[in-house]
């Protein structure tokens, strides 16, 4: 891609790579208080005796370096025991939505990993809509992204590889009350799940995806991906890869979906406010996230990102289709920004099952299949 001094979206360099703060486990025992040299030891009298009792020798404390003598015919001092505290409680998740959450697991990324930022700016993003965490779920896909699952103290669905998104759609159909986002790769939502994607975004479904475009698939230990760039040597294109990199922003765009975006993951508050619009929008919303793989994509590292991404301007109309379609096919530059979003009826609120209420809500002990099935008998 060519370099020109169009303006740069923020980066937060500080935020890339890093491990969320908070995280850490208090230790179970407190170390002990130590006993100082000089602490007198107290002689203890011996109990009352049928004979004359034999008169003890004070024990006498030496000065530090001595040796000290103890009459034979002295008490052996009792032991000073140090109390040692209890173990206290292990240390217990916090709500979500609290001002600073915590959570029990450390992430095992790589280190320099651009998901880092992304779970940073997703706990920031789910924490200020003010909801409970129990009205989330979040549908996990396989892959270094899918790995959040360990990550998150919330409710969730490990999908298989590619196959997040039905499960999403199902829950929201479900439990429409309920905030359903997906983390998948790019691997898996372009590549395996490319046809669960196209189709949901048609219908409108009110899920929210984030995907974690690092170009490669990078818990297989970088293989080509479906946005890696043509010519780019993986372990699976030796000589470099042959077929252009699909397009996920101009396909959703033309394909019907009601909210596109990308996001740079360095730039933590602005995907975090990004990822909370699209919680908030009524319909289907994608965020193609670019993130660094430090492991299997050196090339695209942070200074790259820098040279070739570049910020939507205010002057970008949001609801121009045409607009978003052209800014989604450049090739000097990575725009990153709201590319597309239009308000209109989502796929449940449309399903006439649903009007009333909720699926889970619906009364099932009336529910009678003998007259359906009377027909095939």
């Amino acid at each position: 891609m060519n370099q020109d001094s169009t303006s740069q979206p923020p980066v937060n360099q500080g935020s890339v790579g890093q491990v969320p703060a908070g995280s850490g486990v208090t230790p179970a025992i407190s170390t002990p208080t130590p006993v100082e040299p000089s602490t007198p030891i107290v002689p203890v009298v011996p109990p009352a005796q049928t004979s004359a009792p034999v008169k003890p020798t004070p024990v006498v404390v030496p000065p530090t370096g001595q040796t000290q003598s103890v009459s034979a015919t002295s008490t052996p001092p009792t032991p000073v025991a140090t109390p040692i505290t209890p173990p206290s409680a292990p240390p217990q998740p916090t709500d979500v939505t609290s001002a600073k959450p915590k959570y029990p697991f450390l992430p095992t990324w790589c280190p320099g990993c651009g998901n880092f930022g992304i779970i940073n700016a997703l706990k920031m993003a789910i924490a200020k809509t003010g909801l409970p965490k129990e009205k989330f779920v979040i549908v996990y896909d396989i892959g270094c992204s899918g790995n959040m699952a360990d990550f998150l103290d919330m409710y969730g669905f490990h999908g298989l590889h590619g196959r997040a998104i039905p499960p999403a759609a199902g829950i929201k159909l479900a439990n429409h009350d309920l905030k359903v986002i997906v983390v998948m790769g790019d691997g898996g939502c372009y590549g395996e799940g490319a046809t669960h994607f196209i189709n949901l975004m048609r219908g409108n479904h009110d899920v929210t995806v984030l995907v974690h475009d690092n170009h490669r698939y990078a818990l297989t230990t970088g293989q080509m991906s479906p946005t890696t760039d043509k010519g780019e040597k993986t372990k699976s294109t030796p000589e470099g890869a042959i077929e252009e990199p699909i397009n996920p922003l101009a396909l959703a765009v033309s394909n019907h979906a009601s909210f596109v975006a990308r996001e740079f993951s360095g730039a933590i508050p602005q995907l975090s406010a990004r990822i909370l619009e699209a919680i908030n929008h009524p319909g289907f919303a994608i965020i193609d996230i670019l993130q660094i793989c430090a492991v299997y994509n050196k090339k695209q590292d942070l200074k790259w990102y820098r040279e070739n991404t570049v910020s939507l301007g205010a002057e970008h109309k949001t609801n121009d289709k045409g607009a978003a379609w052209s800014q989604a096919m450049r090739a000097d530059k990575l725009p990153v920004g709201l590319f597309y979003k239009e308000e209109k009826a989502s796929y449940h609120s449309q399903v006439s099952e649903l009007q009333s209420a909720t699926l889970v809500k619906h009364d099932k002990t009336s529910v009678d299949l003998e007259g359906i099935l009377a027909e095939y008998r």
